[in-house]
């Protein structure tokens, strides 16, 4: 079980660096050419609302019309937010498998390792924030649903000194119901 732990973490933080990877080297996002005398803040609070919805694993997601959208493969869906060179923002859902069998107390036992906690669990969610060892400076918060034998998530990934300025964005995460 340990071994098993380990390389989901791993595999995890493989995915996530290549999601970041990704975005970072993606010359398709755009940087967000709002004058910036409107606040990071602003421009978020500012933003309309739409919604995803992936119609293999019936699963919607909120997101916000500043955010550039990957929708491209059933259940994942990724969103980014360039507000300047050094602020990105990005929502991500995915749908995964839960090969391991874990119930939620068992996910949260074995997935909050170093600065990753969890928030809340109930019997069927629970949500992890913490800061991202694979890129330095940045933080996440995560909502996971255990649902018909598949782990369903929506994670979003700030540069940590921005928590307050991604606030809504926060919200967004915890009060998500896929």
């Amino acid at each position: 079980m340990r071994k098993t732990t380990y390389l989901i973490m791993a595999c995890c933080s493989v995915v996530f660096l290549l999601i970041f990877s990704s975005y970072k080297n993606s010359s398709s996002t755009k940087i967000d050419n709002t004058p910036k005398t409107t606040s990071l803040k602003d421009r978020i609070n500012s933003a309309q609302e739409k919604t995803y919805h992936d119609k293999v694993y019936n699963v919607t997601v909120p997101y916000l019309d500043c955010f550039d959208a990957d929708t491209a493969e059933a259940g994942t869906a990724r969103f980014e937010y360039r507000y300047d060179e050094k602020t990105h923002i990005r929502l991500v859902m995915f749908v995964e498998p839960n090969i391991e069998g874990w119930n939620i107390k068992e996910a949260v036992s074995n997935l909050a390792v170093g600065s990753e906690r969890c928030l809340k669990e109930t019997d069927s969610f629970f949500i992890m924030t913490g800061e991202m060892s694979e890129v330095p400076r940045y933080s996440f918060l995560e909502k996971c649903f255990l649902v018909a034998g598949n782990w369903i998530d929506l994670a979003v990934y700030y540069p940590t000194n921005k928590e307050d300025d991604v606030e809504r964005f926060i919200e967004i995460v915890k009060n998500w119901n896929p």
